[in-house]
């Protein structure tokens, strides 16, 4: 189909005209409401209006300096006219897309899951300048799949505002005793209800406990978790009302041990100086680093074959130790938030691959 189409990386006229022009960036998509990539593209678009670069979500909308390709699209022959030219086109990729051949999406996900791993792949191997994983998790599946890229890659994790995502502000008040937090972007991935089963234990144990459960509900998650009382299911809530519920946290319960490839809501719960548990697969040992000795433990069965984790006690037996020393996980969990996942690290890094700064 793309047979005989020029590669050429030559810079045409009309773009030489705009050096002396405000840079201008393509993020091609137009974020939506809710998190993941959406919540990416529009922190980045921010960050990247506050240092002079202007951005458009639309490749008809010319002219610009370079492309931000978010996993994939549709529209591949403009695309292509973008490689003619010689603009620069950058990938930000997680992981493919497999979990579809386990949870019951029906035969339209399933295509259209298989339809969005060839457009990646197809960006990946022919048409990017430069390729970013949002993980080595990530990296590494895409590398054991279809093998290294033939271009430039790096590493980029997520970033998050963390003068809004912070411990000291406004604070939900918990009805019971302990308060235990899940957010996720579409809330119904996890078959097991990972944290109703942590909180489950813990209240046998004799704790008083309530369940903060955030997201998109999906695949009948509501009708689920209405039948737990501790559960206090909270739908989608905008992004800046979220640290006042990470703050009443003793823990963030992370769900999504193998399609999250750098969840936002786990940075957003470290900045917010509340400690992630979870199970020590997917990308969460390389984001928590040392941290993850003491917060993570083995999932015990097979994750990518949508097994049941055998570590849930172990999971509650974490929980309970926080309990008795909050203060010094706090004090982990913002510092490693400062030292690795700050907003304004993530921009300095696209605006560098994307312009070929530094």
């Amino acid at each position: 189909m793309f047979r005989g189409m020029p590669s050429t990386n030559k810079t045409p006229a009309s773009q030489k005209n705009r050096n002396h022009m405000p840079k201008r960036v393509c993020i091609s998509m137009k974020p939506g409401n809710a998190g993941g990539p959406s919540s990416f593209a529009r922190k980045l678009t921010a960050g990247l209006e506050n240092r002079g670069i202007a951005v458009t979500y639309s490749l008809a909308d010319r002219p610009y300096d370079a492309v931000l390709v978010v996993n994939a699209t549709r529209e591949l022959g403009a695309l292509w006219q973008c490689k003619r030219e010689g603009i620069r086109i950058v990938q930000r990729l997680g992981g493919l897309n497999w979990a579809h051949r386990f949870l019951p999406v029906g035969w339209k996900g399933f295509v259209l899951a298989e339809i969005r791993n060839q457009l990646m792949r197809l960006v990946r191997a022919r048409i990017a300048d430069a390729v970013v994983y949002q993980s080595h998790y990530a990296q590494d599946m895409w590398e054991q799949k279809y093998g290294p890229a033939r271009v430039p890659t790096t590493i980029i994790y997520n970033g998050v505002d963390l003068s809004l995502f912070h411990p000291e502000g406004e604070r939900y008040q918990p009805r019971a005793e302990v308060c235990l937090i899940s957010v996720e972007g579409a809330l119904g991935n996890d078959p097991w209800l990972i944290p109703v089963q942590v909180a489950q234990k813990l209240i046998e144990q004799g704790l008083d406990v309530e369940l903060l459960m955030f997201g998109a509900p999906q695949f009948g998650v509501e009708a689920k978790l209405s039948k737990y009382p501790f559960v206090k299911f909270m739908g989608v809530v905008r992004n800046h009302d979220l640290p006042q519920y990470y703050r009443a946290a003793l823990a963030y319960i992370y769900t999504d041990v193998v399609m999250g490839w750098c969840p936002n809501s786990v940075i957003e719960a470290l900045a917010c100086g509340t400690p992630v548990v979870g199970f020590r697969v997917g990308a969460l040992p390389e984001m928590l680093g040392a941290l993850c000795n003491d917060w993570c433990v083995e999932y015990g069965s097979d994750p990518f074959r949508m097994e049941e984790p055998k570590g849930i006690a172990q999971l509650a037996t974490v929980v309970r130790k926080l309990a008795e020393d909050q203060e010094e996980a706090r004090l982990a969990a913002r510092r490693l938030a400062e030292e690795r996942y700050g907003l304004e690290q993530m921009v300095d890094r696209y605006a560098a691959i994307l312009f070929q700064e530094g």
